[in-house]
Parts: structure tokens; C-alpha cells; sequence
């Protein structure tokens, strides 16, 4: 099993390089970083550089959002499919250019009030997946989300891959399967072959289900998913690959980096190892 941090725990005053440093020091094999992190050439290029002689892995890539209900502004740009898909190459170049394994893609979300129909969002999915396999190293993989509406749980996210025309892959994340009430041993039966990485994170024990939100989550030791039972299913199905950890709560990760990246690994270990 690996582990990696998710770099959006770690305040923006630190560019991408220091976050994979400080992720390596503190234990971990590797970083899920964000786009915006690579628009200086010269960091990336230093954190390529410095992932190769530390041998510390780049697993996923965040992320291409809105390009299935051709909701532009979430990636900066105008709501046409050319602008879109102009944006998302761009993206999956960067992505190679990190060497990151999978570039992941967030399901449709009406909260903006751009919706779309399974079929075309199977459509845009599929003719995305098939250039990045003509054109690129990384592979496209779709992460289910338990506040959208139309691909929010396991179930439906391992239809979704059924109805692609190519292969790809899945975002396995135990807060998500939470947050639409599913079990944590829901993916008990799945082929290892479809999942990219798993995500991990806990729920504010205080809040309650409908009204979470990802800025709520806690360190894996503080809430009140069954993330034991997620850990045992990880091991009950072999799954050796990454483990990354994503709290978007700067209550719980502002204060103290070394402290709480310690205490994270610590606590992934007392789970999986």
C-alpha cells in the first residue's frame, strides 16, 4: 500500500515543490496536486525533478470539472465545447508533463444549474477518454461524487464506466460513499482493474449527513465514518495501490504542517498496514 497527501491540505503560501518536500519528509510516497499548482514551468519542472531523485509519485492529478454538462467557468473559461475542450487538453498535458498516472474528472453538478442527460454526459466522457488515449501517458478517471445528483455513488458510477466506449477507470472515495449513504464495503465486488486510487478522509462527527460539506471533513482519527470497515475492504479485495488523503478544512490542517501530515500517516497506518 502507498499513501499519498493531497496537496490542497497545505496552505497555498508553499508552492508545489515545498508541499512534495514536506510530504516526503513527513513519510509519504507521493502527492495528489492540483492544476492551478503548476502554472510556474520552473517548479514544476524542480518538483519533476525532485519526485525522480526521491523516489516520490505524482498517482493523480486535480482535475477536469464541468466539461460533461459544459459548465466552463469551473475551469476558468467560456461555456462552448471548443473553449471547454481546449482547456481540458491543456490540462492532460500538464498532467503528463508532472507524470501523473490519472488526470480525474469530477461528475456533472447542477448546484450552477447546468445539468445534463446521462447519455450525453457518456458521450463528452467517451470522446474525452479517447483522445487522451490516442494523445496522452495519463489516463482519464471519473470520480463520483455523493452531493451531485446524476453519477453521486458506486452503483452508479461503475454504470457510468460500463456505458463508456474505452476503458477507464474510478475514484474510489469513503467520503463520498458516506455522504449518499452507501456502505463502506459496497465496492467489495469490484474488479481491481477498474480503480485508479482511493480517497480517504473523515465527516465532522457534529453535522449531520445531508447537511456535510467537503470543507467539514476531519483527519481520519476525529469522525464518524466507518473507515475501519472501508480499510478492511481495500485489503479484502488486494488493492495495493495509493491511498490519498484529501481534508479541505484549514481548521484542522493551518496550524501545524509537520504535526498533523505525522499524525495522518500514523493514523493511515494503524488502518491499512
Amino acid at each position: 500500500m502507498k499513501f499519498a497527501i493531497n496537496t490542497k491540505m497545505i496552505s497555498d503560501h508553499y508552492n508545489l515543490l515545498e508541499k512534495i518536500k514536506m510530504a516526503n519528509k513527513a513519510g509519504f510516497n507521493g502527492v495528489e496536486p492540483w492544476v492551478y499548482e503548476a502554472s510556474n514551468k520552473c517548479v514544476v519542472e524542480d518538483s519533476v525533478k525532485y519526485c525522480k531523485d526521491y523516489n516520490m509519485s505524482i498517482p493523480s492529478l486535480q482535475s477536469i470539472v464541468g466539461f460533461m454538462e459544459l459548465d466552463g467557468g469551473l475551469m476558468n473559461v467560456g461555456n462552448s465545447e471548443l473553449e471547454i475542450f481546449e482547456e481540458c487538453k491543456k490540462r492532460l498535458e500538464i498532467a503528463d508533463l508532472l507524470n501523473a498516472e490519472y488526470m480525474i474528472c469530477g461528475v456533472p453538478n447542477n448546484h450552477r444549474g447546468f445539468n445534463v442527460s446521462w447519455e450525453d454526459s457518456v458521450k463528452r466522457y467517451s470522446e474525452l477518454n479517447s483522445f487522451c488515449v490516442k494523445n496522452f501517458k495519463c489516463k482519464l478517471t471519473v470520480e463520483f461524487m455523493g452531493q451531485t445528483s446524476l453519477i453521486n455513488t458506486y452503483q452508479k458510477c461503475l454504470n457510468f464506466l460500463n456505458d463508456i466506449s474505452q476503458k477507464s477507470y474510478m475514484v474510489v472515495d469513503a467520503y463520498h460513499i458516506w455522504k449518499t449513504g452507501g456502505d463502506m464495503d459496497c465496492f467489495k465486488k469490484c474488479n481491481l482493474g477498474d480503480i485508479s486510487v482511493m480517497h480517504i478522509s473523515n465527516a465532522d462527527k457534529n453535522i449531520e449527513r445531508k447537511l456535510h460539506r467537503d470543507r467539514d471533513r476531519v483527519l481520519l482519527n476525529e469522525g464518524q465514518i466507518n473507515l475501519k470497515l472501508f480499510a478492511n475492504t481495500v485489503k479484502q479485495i488486494k488493492y495495493n495501490n495509493f491511498i490519498n488523503v484529501g481534508v479541505y478544512n484549514s481548521d484542522k490542517t493551518s496550524q501545524d504542517v509537520k504535526k498533523f501530515l505525522e499524525q495522518t500517516l500514523k493514523d493511515l497506518h494503524q488502518l491499512f498496514l
